[in-house]
């Protein structure tokens, strides 16, 4: 029998920190770097006070036009780096191929410490498909993912990379550059295209999108692919979220499936099928129980053992939807970007007290 525990806490109420965001990154456990229009800020999430945050580089200063915003803000896992991915333009005065103006609009990757100094461009990609996507490693010496064009990056490097002909052959290009250095790596690893998913503890991820229910998984620290598991005919699976280092949380069919990174499979004794919506450095999780929606809970999950612990529950905020929240390093809250631009910071209170709650289909355990 499963014990499923609640407290009852001071969780206090979500804040609104700042509006016209787009995106948004912890520095560390008291700050939020967030990028609006073009410019970029950090904001204190006790006081709420908002100060400009500068790299010491920008796209201008290499020569090219900026143009508009960021399509991906990240933070290091030591909090050391910060990397940018800028939409920036080619400026007129290169040249493109005949009927090719709309490749001038392309991203301009920085990376720079997390006051913003050291700042350098590492490398170029087109927006195209879902990405782009990019994560450090744990260690985190690397920044990797794709887009990566093969160029320098920089104005003239990306205009001549336009004009070279297309080789689909055995070259290698980069998909990762060093963090330190800013230099490309051709790392021997398994596929890292649209929508491949880090593990936030470890260097595994999973590869691709997951519309065809077929998962397959790679890590950083090894070549090729580490597993792959097939959803059954007839049966239907859905990616919950990473929850262990080396394994994510399926939904198959309605319930809880636990697939390691091997590609072998565990049904977890859970009471409920949980959607997960972040997974806090402390090891707490902040999830969803499917079937009851408008309530998040602050629990701990044995995932062999099946017993879960609600630290406590609170309302959906309004704007996150079906969205995942990022948790602040200390874990003393999450925050996210709602769609109508407002960074929304919640903080989390700590265990007190214990009542047993109900379970879906009416049971109490």
């Amino acid at each position: 029998m499963i014990l499923l525990i609640a407290a009852i806490v001071g969780t206090g109420p979500p804040s609104t920190l700042a509006e016209g965001v787009h995106r948004a990154a912890a520095l560390d456990p008291e700050t939020i770097l967030f990028g609006r229009g073009s410019d970029l800020f950090t904001v204190d999430v006790g006081s709420g006070l908002t100060v400009p945050w500068v790299p010491s580089w920008s796209p201008e200063d290499g020569g090219w036009e900026e143009d508009g915003g960021f399509y991906s803000i990240l933070v290091s896992p030591d909090g050391a780096r910060v990397f940018l991915a800028v939409s920036v333009y080619l400026p007129e005065v290169f040249e493109v191929p005949e009927g090719a103006d709309a490749m001038r609009s392309a991203f301009l990757g920085i990376i720079a410490g997390s006051d913003g100094s050291g700042a350098m461009p590492v490398l170029v990609g087109m927006a195209v498909g879902g990405g782009p996507f990019y994560a450090f490693t744990s260690d985190p010496q690397l920044l990797a993912g794709s887009p990566m064009l093969d160029c320098e990056p920089s104005p003239v490097g990306y205009s001549e990379l336009l004009f070279r002909p297309f080789e689909n052959g055995n070259g290698a290009s980069p998909n990762a550059v060093d963090a330190v250095t800013g230099e490309p790596v051709v790392l021997d690893i398994a596929g890292i295209g649209d929508c491949f998913r880090k593990c936030p503890y470890s260097d595994f991820f999973s590869i691709g999108n997951n519309c065809y229910g077929e998962y397959e998984f790679g890590s950083f620290d090894e070549p090729g692919v580490t597993g792959t598991w097939r959803t059954p005919a007839g049966h239907d699976s859905d990616f919950r979220g990473w929850v262990l280092p080396d394994a994510v949380l399926l939904g198959l069919d309605g319930t809880p499936l636990l697939l390691s990174v091997d590609g072998s499979t565990v049904s977890p004794d859970l009471p409920f099928l949980p959607d997960i919506r972040a997974w806090l450095p402390d090891g707490s999780y902040i999830l969803e129980i499917d079937g009851k929606p408008g309530s998040l809970h602050h629990a701990l999950v044995d995932w062999e053992s099946g017993e879960v612990e609600i630290i406590s529950t609170f309302e959906t905020p309004p704007g996150l939807n079906r969205g995942r929240l990022s948790p602040m390093p200390g874990s003393d809250g999450v925050f996210f970007v709602s769609q109508d631009g407002e960074l929304i910071y919640m903080p989390l209170g700590q265990l007190s007290s214990q009542l047993s709650i109900g379970l879906p289909g009416g049971d109490t355990r």
